[in-house]
This record gives C-alpha cells, sequence and structure tokens, in this order.
C-alpha cells in the first residue's frame, strides 16, 4: 500500500464515522436528546438505523485501518541515507553512519499480513535501539534495495507474532499491531450486532 492510498484509507474512514455521527447528533436533537422522544416514522425514524451503522462502520475501519497502514511506508534509499515517507508525520530521515544493522522479518504474522505473499518487516537499528520499523510496498529484491546502506541484512525466517517480534527486537511492531487481534475481534462482534440490530428494527 502506498502512502498516499493509506492516507486515503484514513480519510474516508473518517468522513464515514463524521457522517454517521452528526446524522446520528441530528436525530438526538431532533428527539429532544431522549430515546422516549425518538421519532418512530418520518426522514429520522426511517434513517437513523442506517445513520448508527455508518457510526459504527465508520469506526471500526478507522480503528482497525490505523494500525494497519502505519507501518507502510515509502523509503528512498540515498548514499547517505534512507528517507522514510510515512502515513503519518514528517519524513524521517535516517544517515548511513546511524544504522549498525539490518533485520528483515520475512513471516511476521498479524491480520494484515495473511497468506503466501509476504513483504518482509525491515528493522533499522543503531546501537540498542530500533532507529525505524517498516514494511516496504514490495517483497521482491528487499536485500537488493538496501544494498546502499552498506549493511549486510540479518534474516529472520521463524514465525513470529506481534509480540515474539517486540520481545526479538523492541519496536519492530507498533502497538496497535499487537492490539490488532483482539481489537479485529472486537470490531467483528460490534458490526454483527449493529447489523442484527439495524434488521430488526428496519423489519
Amino acid at each position: 500500500m502506498s502512502v498516499v492510498a493509506g492516507r486515503v484509507l484514513i480519510v474516508l474512514s473518517g468522513l464515514l464515522l463524521l457522517l454517521g455521527a452528526i446524522w446520528t447528533a441530528a436525530g438526538f436533537h431532533a428527539a429532544g436528546w431522549t430515546f422516549r422522544g425518538f421519532p418512530q416514522d418520518g426522514f429520522f425514524g426511517a434513517t437513523m438505523g442506517f445513520a448508527l451503522a455508518l457510526l459504527v462502520l465508520g469506526g471500526v475501519v478507522l480503528v482497525v485501518s490505523v494500525p494497519l497502514v502505519g507501518m507502510y511506508v515509502e523509503a528512498d534509499m540515498r548514499a547517505d541515507g534512507v528517507v522514510l515517507r510515512r502515513v503519518f508525520g514528517r519524513p524521517l530521515s535516517i544517515p548511513v553512519g546511524a544504522i549498525d544493522e539490518i533485520v528483515l522479518l520475512t513471516n511476521l504474522r498479524v491480520p494484515s499480513r495473511s497468506g503466501p505473499v509476504r513483504t518482509p518487516r525491515v528493522i533499522l537499528r543503531g546501537g540498542e535501539r530500533t532507529l525505524a520499523a517498516y514494511t516496504p510496498r514490495t517483497r521482491f529484491g528487499v536485500a537488493q534495495y538496501l544494498e546502499p546502506l552498506g549493511v549486510e541484512p540479518t534474516v529472520v525466517t521463524d514465525a513470529l507474532t506481534p509480540e515474539a517480534a517486540h520481545r526479538l527486537c523492541r519496536g519492530s511492531v507498533s502497538l496497535m499491531e499487537r492490539l490488532l487481534t483482539p481489537l479485529a475481534l472486537g470490531a467483528v462482534v460490534v458490526g454483527f450486532i449493529a447489523l442484527v440490530w439495524v434488521l430488526v428494527t428496519a423489519f
């Protein structure tokens, strides 16, 4: 996923959440901010289920998409270092002299990286700390892509959960990625409940 695509996904999910929130607030305003006075017919009565579904959908997509796209970057390798353009924040520039070690996690198991084709997580380390960890846009030629940095990558092929990767190399995964599995399960449950509620109220 490109940086632009990641930003578009975040913006669209945020707009869904905002639209659902405004729509829901307008309905409760018409009802005097109480459930008892909420209209059962008319525009708000007929569409409030859809508004709440938009609110839940926007929130779920936003919560799930933020950790998914946060680790995707576009890396520009230069003779003096690497420049990382991220979905969130300004570009990060790391000079070659600061990079002591490069680690490639080729089998990181998170919900966003399922399937037979996996792009390795690239970890740039300096001293005892992680300078940057990111997922490049393509899995092909990653080692050759890193050659300008002049450091031979250490390749880890073991299957690693986010927690195991964090223990192996702190900073290799974000906190949200470590929480992604329970968040995804919660999102499915909430989405199912919202869908059932909409169907029950509609019919």
